[in-house]
């Protein structure tokens, strides 16, 4: 694994909304276990919620794939 993420800043809010964006629980001011079977993604998140290099391996991956659609400029 790449352990870069061991000076990667992030704040908790962020990893809540990516979490809770990832989740999309059915009430919206709380999140259940079967809203988390639901959403296909439960190892993702525990990796997440318990390790940052598993926020920042998701979170680089998202950049990584937003930078990819992005058209090349000429």
């Amino acid at each position: 694994m790449d352990r870069g993420c061991e000076n990667y800043e992030m704040c908790i809010e962020d990893v809540g909304d990516e979490i809770w964006d990832m989740v999309k629980p059915v009430d919206p001011l709380s999140s259940t276990l079967a809203d988390l079977v639901a959403c296909k993604q439960g190892g993702t998140v525990g990796s997440m919620l318990i390790d940052v290099c598993g926020f920042w391996a998701h979170d680089k991956r998202e950049n990584l794939l937003q930078e990819e659609e992005e058209p090349e400029e000429e």
